[in-house]
């Protein structure tokens, strides 16, 4: 490409694609990582005034605390993305190299400190990257309440399995209860019903008392006796209601 026909560039060597506060999130702390690394081993006259401070710290502790200020430095001092792309080139050669084999993070952030002409489609690149990464994350949390909540519909499928078979068992035990104090009932009332009838069948106890005495227990015993057919009816019909 001729010089004629060169991107333009800003007054400090980045092209004038590169939007510095608009850069993917990722690619910001790739580029805080990058510089905060490289400026532990900086000649002293390379180190920026405002970055002196931060300068002692850990690497890890100055991207985290000293971010904004590496950024800010790296957006408008081509002085120092150049120390910092030769500081890489020298320490630790091979890591900081844009080619095929490297993630497109890296790429990108070469991209924007060396200044390549194609530095907006490595950025866009990475955008699409995170927002990609974005929707998986998203599709992973939407997936993993997915599975909570078939989870907890399982557990609630065998309570309520449970309590249905608790529900039945203890219906089977009522009704077995229910037949046996029936079966009993029916026995008193034929048990009763037998000694009226042996009573007043009884030529003892008509000869002993009387025929007028004998009928008047009788009749005092078939009270009772159908007194007591009534109140076992109407509890059968309570009883069969419960059922239904």
């Amino acid at each position: 490409m001729s010089a004629s026909r060169a991107e333009p560039r800003d007054t400090d060597g980045v092209p004038a694609g590169v939007d510095w506060p608009g850069l993917p999130e990722p690619l910001r702390a790739r580029l805080a990582d990058v510089a905060a690394t490289a400026l532990g081993g900086m000649e002293a006259a390379d180190v920026p005034h405002v970055l002196r401070r931060i300068a002692g710290f850990t690497p890890a502790k100055r991207a985290k605390l000293g971010g904004p200020a590496l950024l800010a430095e790296l957006a408008g001092s081509s002085a120092f993305r150049a120390a910092v792309v030769a500081w890489w080139d020298e320490h630790r050669p091979g890591e900081l190299v844009a080619d095929e084999a490297a993630d497109p993070l890296t790429n990108a952030a070469v991209a924007v400190l060396t200044g390549d002409p194609h530095v907006a489609d490595a950025v866009a690149a990475t955008a699409r990257r995170v927002e990609v990464g974005e929707v998986k994350a998203e599709r992973d949390t939407l997936l993993s309440k997915v599975d909570k909540l078939t989870a907890e519909m399982e557990r609630l499928r065998g309570e309520l399995t449970e309590a249905r078979a608790q529900v039945r068992e203890a219906g089977q035990q009522r009704e077995a209860e229910f037949l046996h104090l029936r079966r009993r009932l029916s026995e008193q009332g034929a048990t009763l019903r037998g000694a009226l009838d042996l009573w007043r069948k009884s030529e003892l106890a008509r000869e002993a008392f009387g025929n007028e005495v004998v009928e008047h227990y009788a009749n005092a015993a078939r009270v009772e006796i159908e007194a007591f057919d009534a109140a076992v009816t109407d509890w059968e019909l309570h009883r069969s209601f419960e059922r239904m």
